[in-house]
């Protein structure tokens, strides 16, 4: 099996996709919850979807260097 980077399941570029799969849910679950009636304070939860998405990033770009 194949990851979205490329990557096979069993090198490291899994975890990029992993961090880019879950910070997409959670920033964009958290806003769309949010424009459906969600309370405010989900708005706080918003940029922990944020930093993982620049954590996906971060392991694509160390993952491509090797």
């Amino acid at each position: 099996p194949w990851t979205v980077t490329g990557a096979s399941w069993r090198s490291g570029g899994d975890a990029a996709g992993w961090s880019f799969l879950v910070g997409s849910a959670v920033f964009s679950g958290t806003l769309y919850a949010m424009a459906l009636g969600a309370p405010r304070w989900l708005g706080a939860v918003t940029p922990i979807g944020g930093l993982g998405m620049m954590l996906g990033w971060l392991l694509l770009a160390l993952h491509a260097r090797r």
